[in-house]
């Protein structure tokens, strides 16, 4: 599954080079005109780019479901967890860096504790978004599972 690739993805360069192609499969395919302009955009320009795009995604789920769109919460619901992924692997991958350069390791329980913390509270932001969207959103039978690449 795309997500799984996204999660062991070993550098920034492999997961913008991940969302990139995820953003090329959206763009031509025939589900581009149920896509939001900003996620169907290219390039990217960094995490805050990413953030962005995450967050911006949350009210067009709102907008979707409120007009009964199935397909599009079903199209928007899965970029929400690309971007959602690649940001925590973003996080976890600054987090790495952060480590002390000779090799000792900085304090393994703080890099865990701080990238959970920073984990909860992104979901905790988006969860404050998202609140009742779920419920509002129709199911969409003919949309089985996430777009698959190819």
């Amino acid at each position: 599954m795309f997500i799984d690739v996204i999660r062991g993805a070993e550098t920034e360069h492999e997961i913008y080079f991940l969302l990139t192609s995820y953003i090329q499969a959206v763009r031509h395919s025939d589900r581009l005109r149920l896509a939001p302009e900003l996620l169907a955009r290219l390039p990217l320009h960094g995490m805050s780019d990413v953030q962005l795009r995450f967050e911006a995604l949350v009210p067009e789920l709102d907008k979707a479901s409120r007009r009964l769109d199935g397909k599009g919460c079903v199209l928007i619901r899965e970029a929400l967890n690309v971007f959602g992924t690649a940001l925590d692997r973003l996080t976890a991958l600054e987090l790495q860096s952060l480590r002390p350069a000779s090799g000792a390791a900085a304090r393994p329980a703080d890099a865990a504790r701080d990238l959970h913390e920073s984990l909860r509270m992104r979901t905790e932001r988006y969860a404050a978004k998202t609140a009742g969207v779920e419920a509002l959103a129709p199911q969409d039978s003919k949309q089985t599972g996430p777009l698959e690449l190819h």
